[in-house]
């Protein structure tokens, strides 16, 4: 059994792993469990067929059809998200040829008169596989890392682990970029974690565990290329200090006011884009994971110690979305602080609204009242019939006081205008009422209701959109854009210079 495998398995113990098709061909499924019962020798530096043993040449097939196998899940990722969230065609990598030269491969003979079909086979699969993660790299430049964090989130069914792990091997394989470091982050964080609900995480190994895996993949991904994984780097014990001086400030703080003015969240995602090569060493990418979900975890509970002082409405005055992408970069995950906020009030809301029966307990009947046979059903009715004359008269008194009022309401509104909360924003000659329906003001913020075109936008357009809509509530003197859907759920948002869409 391979490391990839190894660690599945384990994550099967956790509950993580997901029920996903195996992609694996059969003829590979039987050349693997022949392989597994047999001994692994030396990988030397001659591509995927270096070795003439049968055990080795078993491996490097494995090794193939799991490199094709990941190269399918990394495909259905970022199409994925072109589709859903950048509202673009994909343009799917045709991958006949990939697979005709995976076919090949496999089906060359292992006795020596196949050594020269070997070499043949072997080249033209490597050259197949690079050009099918060229293509998926340079799409991926097009992808932000909040997209393929909204994707990954909220993907039904969920990611399985192969998918993640998959992920992971492709961000670490691509040249370094700040994108690049950012996304293997959210993937290995979302793989060696999982959702404890309430919006928070828990880790699935201990620290030591979790860098013996990590190590154990590398070793796996680095497969016949016979690179190393990376051992320490320059700077990587600064990264473990720094890393648990981060996850100390967080856990101390007194309220999430405090970590704003300290400019935690800026200092940590400092600490991350400065760690350059060192990032990728397994102690160091152990301890950022550890510190995104402690992080993450803490700043739902500042989060939930902020409702019990202030209202929704006052923390979301508050905070609006100026945080989000700030806080999302910290913990590595998506944390849109209204969302969450509300969310939590309808749940509180949910549980107070059950029933009184629901908390009896089990087995225990409702009380039943029993009639005596004493009592005389004339005397009842005489008795409701008596409380009802009195009932009645009092309604009718109501009614005439209620008709006079409202006719002397009626009479004064001609004279005097009531207050509005919110004041209706007119967008004529504002170039806007095409995407926007519906537009109002609230204190400094402009509120505004899209149309369905909104969903047909892609992304350039949408900010265009909302930048032309900053531009127009600052000429009104608001300072904030808030841009709703029908459904009334935040689609972006905009504040001084900050611009940001928010998922769906």
């Amino acid at each position: 059994m391979n490391v990839f495998e190894e660690l599945v398995e384990e994550l099967k113990v956790e509950n993580l792993l997901e029920q996903t098709v195996d992609q694996r061909p059969d003829a590979y499924r039987k050349a693997a469990v022949a392989a597994d019962s047999q001994p692994g020798s030396e990988l030397s530096n001659v591509g995927l067929v270096a070795e003439t043993e049968t055990d080795g040449r078993e491996n490097y097939r494995k090794r193939a059809v799991a490199e094709v196998a990941g190269l399918q899940m990394v495909e259905h990722v970022l199409t994925g998200i072109e589709r859903q969230y950048m509202m673009i065609e994909p343009h799917v990598f045709n991958d006949l040829q990939v697979k005709q030269a995976l076919h090949t491969f496999l089906k060359v003979p292992d006795d020596a008169s196949g050594a020269s079909v070997q070499l043949e086979a072997d080249g033209l699969l490597i050259c197949e596989t690079e050009c099918w993660s060229q293509a998926l790299a340079a799409r991926d430049a097009d992808i932000s890392v909040a997209n393929v964090r909204r994707f990954c989130e909220n993907s039904r069914p969920v990611l399985s682990s192969q998918a993640l792990i998959a992920l992971a091997r492709f961000y670490k394989a691509l040249p370094r970029s700040e994108a690049v470091r950012a996304k293997f982050d959210f993937v290995m964080t979302r793989l060696f974690s999982r959702d404890n609900g309430d919006e928070k995480r828990r880790l699935l190994f201990g620290i030591l565990d979790m860098v013996g895996h990590i190590r154990d993949l590398y070793v796996d991904w680095a497969g016949a290329s016979g690179d190393c994984p990376e051992s320490i780097q320059p700077g990587a014990a600064e990264m473990l200090v720094a890393f648990r001086q981060a996850i100390e400030e967080a856990e101390t703080a007194g309220g999430f006011d405090e970590l704003i003015r300290s400019d935690f969240f800026n200092r940590t995602r400092h600490i991350k884009e400065s760690a350059g090569e060192a990032f990728f060493v397994p102690e160091v990418t152990a301890a950022a994971i550890e510190c995104n979900v402690r992080i993450g975890n803490r700043l739902i509970d500042l989060l939930q110690a902020e409702k019990a002082n202030f209202s929704v409405e006052a923390l979301e005055e508050k905070y609006g979305y100026s945080f989000d992408s700030l806080v999302s970069v910290a913990a590595s995950k998506t944390l849109l602080l209204a969302e969450i906020l509300r969310q939590q009030e309808e749940a509180e809301t949910a549980a107070e609204a059950e029933p009184a029966h629901a908390a009896r307990p089990e087995g225990e009947a409702a009380p039943v009242r029993l009639e005596k046979k004493g009592d005389s059903p004339p005397s009842r009715i005489k008795s409701i019939f008596e409380v009802n004359g009195w009932l009645l008269a009092a309604c009718i008194g109501v009614l005439l006081i209620c008709a006079g009022g409202y006719f002397w309401s009626e009479g004064y509104s001609e004279t005097q205008t009531p207050a509005r909360v919110a004041n209706d924003v007119g967008l004529e000659n504002s170039g806007l009422s095409e995407h926007i329906r519906l537009a109002r003001s609230s204190s400094e913020t402009f509120y505004g209701v899209v149309r369905p075109t909104w969903e047909t936008m892609d992304e350039r357009q949408q900010k265009d959109l909302v930048q032309k809509t900053k531009t127009f509530a600052q000429s009104k003197g608001l300072k904030h854009v808030n841009l709703m859907n029908e459904k009334g759920r935040t689609v972006a948002y905009a504040s001084g210079e900050r611009l940001d869409l928010l998922p769906q």
